[in-house]
Formats: structure tokens, sequence, C-alpha cells
């Protein structure tokens, strides 16, 4: 499986996007996505995003780890049950990293499949 992603914008000064932007991973094994944005001079108070995987019966979407940031009353990450997205609300992060989460990803079949990042 290999999956290739393309940066998105955010706000009108901020893209974010996904780091590596393509890796391979055999079937059964994971491999891991940053979500980056390009800028944080002043921090990053909250987020949210969507991530998305274009074709499930390549590789699912099975974890994301919020950087900075631990899941509580204003944060929240839920992972849909068939793998195919993610969403994300992080209203605490008070981070001044680069890296907002990282998002896990599962080699379901050979092929190649895309991975998103949306809604930011």
């Amino acid at each position: 499986m290999v999956a290739n992603a393309a940066p998105v914008s955010a706000a009108t000064t901020t893209s974010v996007s996904i780091s590596p932007g393509s890796q391979s991973v055999d079937v059964g094994n994971t491999v891991q996505y940053d979500v980056v944005v390009d800028s944080v001079d002043n921090g990053i108070a909250s987020y949210q995003f969507d991530a998305s995987i274009g074709d499930t019966a390549t590789a699912t979407i099975t974890d994301v780890s919020l950087e900075n940031a631990s899941t509580g009353d204003f944060n929240s990450v839920n992972v849909a049950n068939d793998g195919s997205s993610a969403s994300v609300e992080v209203g605490n992060a008070g981070t001044t990293t680069d890296v907002l989460a990282t998002v896990t990803v599962e080699g379901a079949a050979t092929g190649k499949t895309a991975l998103s990042v949306s809604g930011v």
C-alpha cells in the first residue's frame, strides 16, 4: 500500500500538510503520518481536522495520537469503525510545535490510496 498526501490550507497564512507525503507499508503492518502546520510562531490554541482514506480496501486509519494535547473535556479523537476516517477536535492545544497529530494507517491490501486532511 502506498498513501499519497497533499497539503491543505488553513486560515489565510497557514498551510497544513501530511508528512511524509508518500510511503509504503506491507499488508497487516502500520505506518505513521504527521499532520504538520507550517508556522506556529504565536502558538496554536485550538484546531480541528478530518483525516480520510480514499480506499479502505487498500488501507485503514487505526489511530490518531495528539501531540502536546491529551484527550479530555476539550479534546476528542474519533476513528470511524471501518477505518475510513478520523475526526479530531482540540480545544486546549496550547502548542508551539509544528506537529499537531500523528495518524496511524494499516495496510489492508496491495495497491495505492490517498490519505487526506480536510476541515482544518
